[in-house]
């Protein structure tokens, strides 16, 4: 592949990440005006129940009471803080649209925000696909068990922050924050200074950017060493929390059938890697993508029906971005250079 050619392919890569960070934007928009502009919100502001709080993979029923518009709110602002952390992580997202532009393999992490369209839409392809396979064998995917909005709204927008919090952060955070501890335990046992303060605030920041965590304590991580970066430890809570994902999705009462079981369990493995790489904003929004980005369209009643056809189109170019960024992937690893990296914070 020439140079010339390389940076075409490049050019329609950047452009086409482009447009789907603006579908992104628009979904976030359309998300805020339904909660605060529709009969939607309205009847959110009257809901309220029990509090149910997921972590270490189970799920636990708080003793208070919430307010669905408040919760809601909540996550929309948790979705637009972690959009803000991702233009600027990794170099930024100036930054990783150069390297798209000019065509060049990637040698480092690249920003979040430049490599979300092309995983998501990809991953997005994938469990079509899958679940298509699976129909023609008879093992339907089924669907969610209702299409009342006042429960799926509120639903599909909590449920990238619980279940991230409940299958990723909490159990991987933790594995990741044990690894650091007994990295500090090894170097205070050879007379390392530590003070307390710097190995607690690092244990703590495993749950947050685990990569950061293992970075300061001295370890290998997916940014810095590749997949070598994922410890046998990671690697085994990585399948079991993918499997009980896909198991929870099938088991919970939600209307999927069996199919649901390996999308999700491959949707919950790939969400596992990019929370260990990348951090819990990125997760979050993986997992956004899936689920609100798309539905918001479908709810909000202004401009005659305008943004429905929008949010089509969205789904449509996410299923063709898909496709290419299948191929992008391919050839990128094919072209993958391993190169020493020299740590700095992030």
């Amino acid at each position: 592949m020439s140079y010339d050619l390389k940076a075409a392919v490049g050019w329609i890569t950047a452009i086409a990440v482009i447009i789907s960070l603006f579908s992104y934007a628009v979904s976030l928009f359309v998300s805020v005006a339904v909660v605060t502009t529709t009969q939607l919100g309205t009847q959110l502001l009257t809901m309220s129940g029990q509090l149910y709080i997921e972590a270490f993979l189970l799920i636990f029923l708080a003793p208070v009471a919430a307010n669905v518009l408040i919760l809601v709110v909540i996550s929309l602002i948790v979705f637009v803080l972690s959009f803000i952390k991702a233009a600027t992580s990794n170099g930024g997202l100036r930054s990783g649209l150069r390297i798209l532009t000019s065509g060049r393999t990637p040698q480092t992490l690249p920003n979040w925000l430049v490599i979300m369209p092309l995983l998501a839409s990809s991953l997005l392809v994938i469990v079509l696909l899958l679940s298509l396979l699976q129909d023609l064998f008879s093992v339907s995917t089924g669907s969610l068990g209702t299409t009342d909005p006042t429960v799926l709204f509120p639903s599909l927008a909590l449920a990238p922050i619980a279940e991230e919090i409940g299958f990723r952060i909490s159990v991987l955070g933790l594995v990741t924050g044990v690894l650091v501890a007994v990295k500090f335990g090894h170097s205070i046992a050879r007379g390392a200074r530590v003070t307390n303060l710097s190995e607690l605030g690092i244990f703590f920041s495993a749950f947050i950017s685990p990569g950061y965590a293992k970075e300061r304590a001295g370890l290998p991580s997916i940014r810095t060493s590749g997949l070598k970066g994922i410890s046998i430890s990671e690697w085994i809570f990585l399948f079991l929390t993918a499997v009980v994902f896909g198991a929870y999705h099938v088991f919970g009462g939600a209307g999927w059938g069996p199919g649901k079981f390996l999308t999700a369990a491959l949707t919950g493995f790939a969400l596992g890697l990019v929370y260990l790489a990348y951090g819990a904003y990125a997760d979050i929004l993986l997992h956004w993508f899936f689920d609100l980005n798309f539905y918001a369209f479908t709810v909000y009643p202004a401009f005659n029906g305008v943004l429905a056809i929008f949010g089509d189109l969205a789904t449509l170019g996410a299923i063709a971005l898909g496709v290419w960024g299948i191929i992008i992937g391919i050839y990128w690893y094919a072209n993958r250079k391993p190169s020493p990296i020299i740590y700095t914070a992030i």
